[in-house]
């Protein structure tokens, strides 16, 4: 069964849900939490390297980024082996995105609280994208203010339809079953939908 992977990124770890498709419907085949951090490196980067020289700024956030990188590659392994062993095959990722332009000069983001926030979410982000595109898979980026409206499109549902559909998943997967599992359901169906093996 082709399949999918909704991933929504937090500060040192990420949500991932794996959905697959039956008679042209959605359904959750796997749920994880998938650790991007490690001990003694802040889950925050941008916030430890405010006040730091640029150099040594850049230097934490790079560190962040590397150890999210191997995380995020450690995680998708292992959901893409357990999958495989099930006969579903990941045909893509779905990862949100922020409404915020992140500029590429280091310090105009430590300059400003706004950027350094959306810049940390970023950076979990990428390195989600990179060890997804790095295994070949197609990344399918949603804005997370549009997700809902995006996925109740995509599956042909209203907004309590959507809802009684993710309560439907929760209750396959089991607990935790919050926001964020939620999310990336939906962006799990989206990328099911784009590439498509979805309805």
């Amino acid at each position: 069964m082709d399949t999918a992977l909704g991933f929504r990124p937090h500060s040192g770890w990420t949500a991932a849900v794996a959905v697959g498709s039956v008679d042209g419907r959605p359904v959750a085949l796997e749920r994880r939490r998938v650790d991007l951090s490690a001990p003694g490196v802040p889950v925050q980067p941008y916030h430890a390297a405010a006040g730091r020289s640029l150099d040594a700024a850049s230097a934490v956030v790079r560190q962040a980024y590397e150890v999210a990188l191997a995380g995020a590659m450690v995680g998708l392994d292992e959901l893409l082996a357990a999958l495989g062993s099930a006969g579903h095959g990941v045909v893509a990722v779905g990862l949100p995105v922020g409404s915020l332009a992140i500029p590429s000069e280091l310090a105009a983001i430590l300059g400003s609280h706004p950027l350094l926030h959306a810049a940390e979410g970023d950076l979990y982000r990428q390195a989600v994208a990179q060890s997804a595109e790095e295994r070949g898979l197609r990344v399918v980026e949603t804005p997370a203010r549009e997700l809902g409206a995006r996925a109740g499109r995509a599956l042909g549902l209203d907004e309590p339809g959507l809802r009684a559909a993710l309560i439907q998943a929760g209750q396959l997967l089991g607990r935790p079953w919050r926001k964020d599992e939620k999310d990336a359901t939906m962006l799990a169906w989206l990328a099911l939908a784009s590439s498509g093996s979805g309805r």
